[in-house]
């Protein structure tokens, strides 16, 4: 392995351990992260494949911790990349799951949807079952925000399950409890969403994730 090698493994570690911490919702701990990231940055342009990702989780990672900022043209940095398919084939999946979750917080419906469809189809070829269980809860909110209650309890329960079955993530699994509260009050189930609600609230208070009870609905 050349030192060229070695160095751009060593950062692709860098960058998973930073989308983990993202995928977490531990907000502190992904902007630690970030900051080591940002250290690497000149390094990581030179790489083609490591600034595609770079962009993917840098756009991620602001609509975790500043998802109100969020605007038509927050995802014009990844956009630049062309062939991105034939170029980033295993990271296609997440430049159409991230797209998706874009049109969704700009309420592009039309176009979430067919971002989300593309994703599905390509979640496939993706090992890890919590990407399987985040693609399940984002499409539970975008359904949640596009009026359709049935199919984000649908999708929400399916995220949650696979959540349970994996330590670590009480954050991801009060975050289905959230969509499904809210839910529950558009069906005016008014005491279930109330109890859910709660519940996410001590959650977010354990882990002193307080700030995401104002991002909550959009990141």
């Amino acid at each position: 392995m050349t030192v060229q090698e070695k160095s751009n493994k060593q950062l692709m570690e860098l960058l998973n351990e930073w989308y983990e911490k993202i995928r977490l919702y531990h907000v502190k701990e992904a902007k630690q992260t970030y900051l080591q990231v940002k250290e690497s940055l000149k390094v990581i342009e030179t790489d083609p494949y490591l600034s595609f990702y770079y962009s993917l989780l840098d756009f991620r990672y602001k609509v975790l911790v500043d998802g109100v900022s969020i605007t038509k043209n927050s995802f014009k940095n990844i956009e630049k990349f062309p062939n991105i398919e034939e170029d980033f084939l295993f990271l296609a999946y997440y430049y159409h799951f991230f797209k998706a979750i874009h049109f969704t917080i700009i309420a592009n419906y039309t176009e979430a949807k067919t971002h989300y469809e593309k994703a599905e189809r390509l979640l496939i070829d993706i090992p890890d079952e919590i990407d399987q269980a985040e693609f399940e809860y984002r499409f539970s909110t975008y359904c949640y925000q596009s009026y359709q209650p049935f199919e984000a309890i649908q999708h929400v329960v399916k995220a949650k399950k696979i959540y349970l079955n994996h330590v670590g993530y009480e954050i991801n699994t009060a975050l289905c409890d959230n969509v499904f509260g809210l839910t529950c009050i558009d069906l005016r189930e008014f005491e279930k969403a109330e109890e859910c609600l709660n519940t996410v609230i001590d959650v977010f208070n354990k882990h002193n994730e307080e700030h995401l009870l104002c991002l909550q609905c959009i990141s």
